[in-house]
């Protein structure tokens, strides 16, 4: 062992003090990765309330409150170590709130209008022979336009009408969410949903402003740790 006499200088290992500030960034890193889990998680249950509220007909900032609540409380869970500017918390917790509450007004959407397509032709159907029974001059009984109408159309027919006009036919649950924005224009609702989702979003910050607000607050008295 000829080298148990060398001297080494500082030079010699200098490479080796990357190791640290490469360690703590990925630890960091790891920390903002396991809290954005947390914060989707934790808003789980107010995301379902959400809809299940929503599909009634009613909006409620309490909905928000515990969308707010529960993204938060998840994401300190698994960000346990609380190494990170609470700026990072606040941030990815709106992002959660903001992508929850339109998936949750897409969700509303997609359901209502599958309900409503689910009785498609006979809607189109009864309001075709609405049209007939209005044309003066037409003297026909119910039976008898009935008859008429079922001759010169059908289900199918009507299908094959709508996937000519939209380039689909699938109304579904499933149908009308990969469709939704060729459902928006066609319709001419996207004024309709995008004010509903503009009123969700104030009711889901009402409901959330107060939690956001005191965690800013605590942020500021203990060192901006998220809380």
């Amino acid at each position: 062992m000829d080298n148990m006499g060398t001297t080494y200088s500082s030079s010699d290992f200098q490479g080796y003090d990357d190791f640290g500030p490469k360690l703590s960034g990925e630890s960091q890193l790891v920390t903002l990765l396991k809290g954005i889990v947390g914060a989707i998680v934790g808003a789980l249950p107010g995301f379902g309330l959400w809809i299940i509220v929503g599909k009634a007909g009613y909006v409620a900032s309490a909905i928000g409150l515990l969308l707010a609540f529960g993204s938060v409380c998840g994401y300190t869970f698994m960000a346990s170590k609380n190494e990170l500017p609470a700026i990072y918390g606040i941030i990815v917790c709106v992002i959660v709130m903001l992508v929850m509450v339109y998936l949750a007004q897409r969700i509303i959407f997609c359901w209502e209008l599958a309900d409503t397509m689910k009785n498609g032709y006979t809607i189109w159907r009864d309001a075709f022979m609405a049209e007939i029974r209005a044309v003066d001059g037409i003297d026909l009984s119910d039976p008898e336009i009935s008859s008429l109408v079922d001759e010169y159309t059908s289900e199918k027919a009507y299908l094959q009408a709508l996937n000519e006009t939209l380039g689909f036919s699938d109304f579904s649950f499933s149908g009308c969410f990969e469709h939704f924005s060729d459902i928006l224009e066609y319709a001419d609702s996207k004024s309709d949903f995008y004010w509903a989702l503009g009123k969700s979003y104030l009711f889901a910050f009402l409901g959330g402003g107060a939690i956001f607000a005191g965690i800013e607050k605590k942020a500021k008295k203990t060192g901006a740790n998220f809380i």
